[in-house]
């Protein structure tokens, strides 16, 4: 197809030059790397395994439909990283060090015009160290939680599995499926010993449609998945002792056991339609919209292994929409993206035992990108740009009233440069500058975080070879106490 020659010639040419950015992320403390079904995935800016700016509309979909003709060139990609994190500031049941290790394998295969193979296996190592209390990996990103009364250090372990299989039933509708499974168990350092485990399944559909001027592409998105967490609490000396957590306001002992478990089961779908315009209004310019519905609901439990007794119900839903214009006159020179979301997000919790509404919490989203690409000289190429978003949040707890009703901002500007040294060398340059308001539980107003990252890439006979460091700094208001972090990767692909 026309559509396929010309993006492998335009993923060739950008191939050339190692670019490289920020995850755009909500949150300060890392990302914790082990698998998860995120409701909603926040946009990157950039394509990080193929290092590229502008973002195809399988990026903004994950319509595995949509993947064959968003990278058409077979490629074997190899990674891995180290991540390390000080935490001197943090909120109250955050670690105050972690180290995250990471080992990715992804495989792109075009076994034919007709059909795409991705598989992809990737294993990751997190440490927790000197988290007080909370036996939770993600305690803030959860209603129900659960507690013991120790300070200690949790090594989270796992795999995750990816598949996916693109087949084009004519040369203008494509069909596919893909899968996303991972398992991760974890273990504290000290009594009691909790023991967690994690279950993630994630089942995607797609299809999608091509017109005959292969200018315009539909889709259409199907996802199911479900989530099985469980957390124990284990006798050493004397019965496990363990707290379970209603939202940030309200908690309840539970009664001692020799084994506490806090059993956490969550499944949910979503279904997104996207459109890709080219050539929209004038030559040059592309229009992408995606837009799509998800829902979850999350049943937690504690107590006995034997007999839990009911804790909480949550249900969470969310609309969202996205637009993003590209205009690309001359797409080996120059480039300007602009990215607007928006995103309605819905939640209420009720208690297990009595059937009332104890937690509601609504946010609505706006946020806008803009990313400039072009060449200030043959081997120059320069990425920069920026983001501001507004989230209005209006949580609610009625057990003990409580209300957070606020407008968080963030403003983020970043400068990437990249230099092809000669035909087989490039290195590149980031920095970042980017300022988040905090929500209640930071105790502090607004944050500044400082990063940068200096890699480079090298082209040899087994493929590009890419290494990479990282560093960042955030400070924040009203104290003189400082987190950091710094991180090595390594890549090879071909």
């Amino acid at each position: 197809m026309n559509i396929r020659r010309s993006k492998i010639h335009v993923l060739r040419r950008k191939v050339n030059h190692l670019v490289s950015g920020w995850l755009i992320s909500l949150l300060l403390i890392p990302v914790l790397l082990a698998y998860d079904n995120p409701l909603v995935s926040e946009i990157q800016p950039r394509n990080i395994m193929f290092n590229r700016y502008g973002l195809t509309l399988y990026d903004l979909s994950i319509n595995p439909a949509l993947f064959g003709i968003s990278y058409p060139d077979n490629i074997d990609y190899y990674q891995t990283r180290y991540d390390n994190y000080q935490n001197t500031y943090r909120r109250t049941f955050d670690p105050g060090h972690q180290n995250n290790y990471e080992i990715r394998v992804i495989s792109v295969k075009h076994l034919s015009e007709r059909v795409t193979l991705l598989s992809g296996i990737q294993y990751n190592r997190t440490v927790l160290s000197n988290v007080y209390r909370s036996l939770e990996k993600n305690f803030y990103d959860e209603f129900f939680t659960i507690c013991d009364t120790t300070t200690g250090s949790t090594a989270y372990d796992g795999p995750q599995v990816r598949f996916l299989y693109d087949y084009a039933l004519t040369n203008r509708i494509h069909l596919a499926c893909e899968i996303n499974y991972g398992v991760e168990e974890g273990l504290k350092d000290i009594y009691t010993k909790c023991e967690t485990i994690v279950r993630n399944t994630e089942l995607r559909g797609g299809i999608s449609f091509i017109s005959g001027n292969q200018k315009t592409v539909l889709g259409l998105t199907g996802v199911f998945y479900d989530a099985q967490r469980k957390y124990e609490a284990v006798k050493d000396l004397q019965d496990a002792f363990a707290i379970t957590n209603f939202g940030l306001h309200v908690s309840k002992a539970e009664n001692p056991r020799s084994t506490i478990r806090k059993n956490d089961d969550r499944g949910g779908g979503e279904i997104d339609l996207q459109m890709i315009r080219k050539d929209f209004l004038w030559p040059g310019l592309t229009l992408k919209i995606t837009t799509g519905y998800c829902g979850r609901s999350d049943y937690v439990s504690t107590g006995s292994v034997q007999k839990p007794n009911p804790r909480g119900y949550w249900v969470r839903q969310v609309y969202r929409g996205i637009t993003s214009l590209i205009y690309a006159p001359n797409s080996e020179k120059s480039r300007l993206d602009f990215l607007y979301e928006y995103r309605l997000t819905g939640d209420w919790a009720k208690s297990g035992n009595h059937d009332v509404v104890i937690m509601e919490n609504k946010e609505i989203l706006n946020a806008f990108n803009l990313n400039w690409q072009f060449h200030l000289l043959k081997r120059l190429l320069i990425n920069t740009g920026g983001y501001f978003t507004a989230n209005a949040c209006d949580y609610r707890e009625y057990i003990v009233p409580f209300k957070y009703d606020q407008t968080d901002n963030q403003l983020s500007a970043f400068l990437n440069i990249a230099l092809q040294v000669n035909p087989i060398l490039s290195v590149y340059l980031l920095g970042d500058l980017k300022t988040i308001d905090l929500y209640y539980y930071w105790d502090a107003d607004r944050a500044t975080r400082y990063s940068g990252e200096l890699g480079l890439e090298r082209l040899t006979t087994f493929g590009r070879f890419g290494v990479a460091v990282e560093t960042s700094q955030t400070t924040f208001d009203g104290t003189d106490r400082k987190d950091r972090s710094i991180g090595i990767k390594l890549a090879h692909w071909r």
